[in-house]
């Protein structure tokens, strides 16, 4: 694993550990969630789709914009709680 982490990245060790850091997380809450570094507001949440082997076969994924319109937004909790019930209903399906 060691060896597809350096190649994917061409990253140096710093920017690998801060790698590894970021999959123990969505390894413990179960998803990923972050703030765009290239667009203002924009915030993302993907849930991997995991295997009977927990390998990641897929990922669901929701980028989040402020809205500028009236219209009332779902809230990152409510979006993050809908997609991980989605994700599970996928994963209890492919296993």
């Amino acid at each position: 694993m060691e060896l597809r982490i350096s190649e994917s990245l061409d990253a140096n060790a710093r920017e690998i550990t801060a790698f590894r850091k970021e999959l123990h997380d969505v390894a413990i809450t179960g998803h990923a969630a972050i703030q765009s570094n290239q667009y203002a507001g924009l915030f993302a949440v993907s849930f991997p789709i995991l295997d009977i082997e927990n390998h990641a076969v897929a990922a669901l994924t929701v980028p989040m914009l402020p809205r500028i319109d009236a219209v009332v937004q779902a809230s990152r909790d409510t979006v993050i709680a809908g997609l991980r019930a989605a994700a599970e209903k996928l994963e209890h399906r492919i296993r």
